[in-house]
């Protein structure tokens, strides 16, 4: 989690230096980095959260808490594992959804600015001096 947000504030230095030099929009190596990079802030969501519950696990390892005291007394097995298949399912269905809007929009290209009316980039004078 702590290396992705590196990366993330490292492409936006760049991002942000190509930007003053006038490039960004003709950089298109960043601008892949860029694209390949959406998935990434979810990817470090569950990172963080992993690691959250695996924190957890020393105090059983070190003896500091029983297994036997680690365990909930209100919520079942079957109730643990109907969450458990619930929650992947959901994240499957949601994964699934991600990926075929983003295969959709990335097969259907852009369109073209001038025809839809759209703002179009124009080099712009020294605001960053």
């Amino acid at each position: 989690m702590v290396l992705l947000g590196m990366f993330f504030i490292f492409i936006m230095l760049v991002g942000f230096i190509q930007a003053r030099r006038q490039k960004l929009w003709t950089s298109t190596g960043l601008l892949k980095v860029f694209v390949c990079a959406m998935p990434l802030p979810v990817i470090a969501c569950q990172f963080g959260w992993v690691s959250a519950e695996v924190g957890r696990q020393p105090w059983i390892v070190y003896h500091v808490m029983k297994t036997s005291d680690a365990i909930s007394q209100t919520v079942s097995a079957g109730e643990i594992l109907f969450s458990l298949i619930l929650f992947s399912v959901i994240y499957l269905l949601l994964g699934s959804l991600y990926i075929f809007l983003f295969a959709r929009e990335v097969n259907h290209g852009p369109e073209p600015a001038a025809a839809k009316g759209a703002f179009v980039p124009q080099p712009q004078p020294e605001v960053f001096a």
